[in-house]
C-alpha cells in the first residue's frame, strides 16, 4: 500500500518545471517519495492547462512531508517564481491496486463516487479491468482520496497511462460495457464523475 499526494499547479511556462525535473524528483526523493509523475491537462474544462504532480510514498508521515516540504526549499520556490507558478489544490490519496507501467505519451484520469472499497477488493477487481484496459493502456493505478478539502474530486482516481488516446477510449469503453464491470460498480455504488485527458510531462 503506497500513498499520493497529489497537487495541481498553475504555471505561466510549464517548459521551465518540466526543465526542473531532475531538481523536483531529487527534492521529493530526499523527502520521502518513491516516484514523482507529472501530465498537462489538454482537455478537462476549466481545468484545461494546469498541471498535475503526483508524489507516491511509503507511508502518510512521508507524504505529509512531501506535500509540507516541497514549496519549503529554496530551489523549488525559485523554480516556481521562474516558472510563474502557483499551487492550485493538494489532495492526499491511497493507492488501491495497480497494473502494468505508469509510462505513456498520455495519460487519463477518472474521478469517480463509490462506497469504500477495501484494497483487496479494489485489486481483485482489477484484473478484470485490466484485461480490457490493457488493450489499450499500458499502465492503470486506482486510489481512494483521503483528504481533499470542501470541493473533492470524488471519492476514488483512476489513472491510466497510454501511448494512443484512440485505443484508450476503445478499450474503456469496452471495459465499462463489460458485464463484470457493470455488476461490480452497481455493488460498490460507483459512478462516473468526470474524466481529464493529460499529456504527461514526466
Amino acid at each position: 500500500m503506497t500513498y499520493i499526494v497529489g497537487t495541481v499547479g498553475a504555471f505561466s511556462n510549464a517548459d521551465v518545471f518540466v526543465a526542473a525535473q531532475d531538481t523536483i524528483k531529487r527534492v521529493a526523493g530526499d523527502l520521502g517519495a518513491t516516484s514523482v509523475r507529472a501530465s498537462r491537462t489538454i482537455m478537462g474544462g476549466e481545468a484545461q492547462g494546469s498541471v498535475q504532480v503526483a508524489f507516491e510514498c511509503d507511508t502518510l508521515d512521508q507524504a505529509m512531508a512531501v506535500g509540507s516540504g516541497m514549496v519549503k526549499s529554496d530551489e523549488i520556490r525559485d523554480m516556481m517564481a521562474a516558472a510563474g507558478a502557483s499551487v492550485v489544490r493538494r489532495s492526499l490519496m491511497m493507492s488501491l491496486a495497480r497494473r502494468g507501467e505508469m509510462t505513456g505519451t498520455y495519460s487519463s484520469g477518472i474521478m469517480l463516487k463509490s462506497d469504500p472499497l477495501s484494497p483487496e477488493k479494489a485489486d481483485a477487481d482489477m484484473d478484470g479491468y485490466w484485461a480490457n484496459i490493457s488493450q489499450g493502456a499500458n499502465g492503470m493505478q486506482t486510489a481512494a482520496v483521503i483528504a481533499t478539502g470542501a470541493n473533492p474530486i470524488g471519492t476514488h482516481y483512476v489513472v491510466t497511462f497510454t501511448d494512443s488516446v484512440d485505443q484508450l477510449m476503445a478499450a474503456s469503453a469496452k471495459n465499462f460495457a463489460d458485464s463484470t464491470t457493470i455488476a461490480n460498480m452497481a455493488a460498490t455504488g460507483t459512478v462516473v464523475v468526470g474524466r481529464v485527458l493529460n499529456e504527461v510531462l514526466f
